[in-house]
């Protein structure tokens, strides 16, 4: 059996239009990255990252903080993004997400951990945010979102996230933990949106996956799926620019 390897982002990115999953993943056509809410999160998370990672290294948290946020506020690569225009607004995150840490004093024991877990032929990978450590036999996974609306956000990321680490590449780590998953919300005062799943909730993700699979391999037209949100899309001018053709042709 070939073997196909997914992610979250791609299984979601071929649900909101198989066109725009070609273009990313078949064609190669890497998307944009300097639309502002992407600009502003992997910011956010390069931050974070180094944060962490300071901290697992015993460096003091509100410095180590500071220099990171430094660090990538004055790297080429953000000042070429234009970071500038979003800094107050990432400042007031940052500051609230570190109020939260200092009133609650949580355990991080990781960084942008890499998953990855096999099921009927898929390889599903993934990378978390960060992992918390609760008590002894407890851990608790993080997932950073600077989305507007949270109620757009589905539990099928954090689900995945939660198979990798109990039965995937972490099990050796995680797999005789209770494990925890949570959304933190950075535009929401960090608020912190958890799920806890069931072996059913956790079975429903794997035919989710296996469906989703099955529609990649077998699709052979990557049909656009037109909507409201089309002109915000990397895409969206090659794509209609050969819908166009098209349509002359016929």
């Amino acid at each position: 059996m070939t073997e196909i390897q997914l992610s979250q982002s791609r299984i979601a990115a071929y649900k909101q239009c198989p066109k725009k999953y070609w273009y990313r993943y078949i064609k190669g056509v890497k998307p944009s990255e300097h639309w502002p809410q992407l600009v502003k999160g992997n910011f956010v998370h390069d931050v974070l990252e180094r944060w962490v990672k300071g901290i697992l290294r015993d460096e003091e948290p509100k410095r180590c903080l500071q220099e990171a946020f430094k660090y990538f506020r004055y790297s080429q690569c953000y000042q070429d993004f234009g970071i500038e225009k979003y800094v107050n607004e990432i400042i007031g995150w940052l500051r609230k997400l570190y109020e939260d840490y200092e009133a609650r004093r949580y355990i991080p024991i990781a960084a942008e951990q890499k998953i990855e877990f096999r099921y009927r032929g898929i390889v599903m990978t993934g990378r978390i945010d960060r992992v918390d450590r609760i008590n002894d036999s407890t851990i608790k996974i993080i997932d950073y979102k600077t989305v507007k609306d949270p109620q757009y956000l589905t539990q099928f990321q954090l689900g995945v996230y939660h198979m990798g680490a109990k039965y995937g590449s972490l099990k050796h780590q995680y797999g005789d933990k209770t494990i925890q998953v949570a959304y933190v919300l950075l535009r929401h005062n960090v608020r912190e949106q958890p799920y806890t799943f069931t072996e059913e909730q956790l079975d429903g993700f794997l035919d989710e996956i296996e469906g989703a699979a099955e529609e990649i391999k077998t699709d052979t037209t990557w049909k656009p799926k037109p909507c409201k949100m089309c002109q915000y899309c990397d895409y969206f001018v090659a794509c209609t620019r050969e819908r166009d053709n098209v349509d002359a042709w016929w």
